[in-house]
């Protein structure tokens, strides 16, 4: 009984973090509205992927290096320069109303889905932080 009290106490944990909305959960959504399922699914793959990559710098021991206030001035300041842009790409187009909707099947355009959210995510500070 007790391991079954351990287990609802993970998904329940693993529910409060994937659920709350943040930038790669909102480019999901605006990639998923305007260009499909697969440019949606390639944005949280890139997602993920970022997020093995910290998870995998932090395994073989470079906290340290992200910790020094140098670094870590760097790495906030590009993530901000990341996420400025992206809001204002994103506000551009609601302002211009021209929301393309439709799927795009170019492999060109799946692939920008992937990277971009791959950079959101690496040099979002919410990341860094957490």
């Amino acid at each position: 009984m007790e391991w079954f009290l351990i287990a609802i106490k993970q998904i329940i944990l693993v529910i409060s973090l994937a659920a709350p909305v943040g930038s790669i959960n909102i480019e999901k959504i605006k990639r998923g509205l305007t260009k499909g399922f697969w440019a949606s699914w390639l944005v949280g793959l890139g997602g993920m992927t970022a997020d093995i990559l910290f998870m995998r710098l932090i395994l073989i021991g470079l906290t340290p290096f992200v910790q020094m206030q140098t670094v870590t001035v760097a790495l906030y300041a590009t993530g901000f320069v990341m996420l400025a842009f992206v809001g204002i790409q994103s506000m551009k187009q609601a302002v211009s109303r021209s929301f393309p909707v439709g799927v795009n099947k170019s492999s060109a355009k799946r692939g920008k889905s992937f990277f971009t959210s791959f950079f959101i995510a690496l040099m979002n500070p919410l990341n860094i932080v957490f």
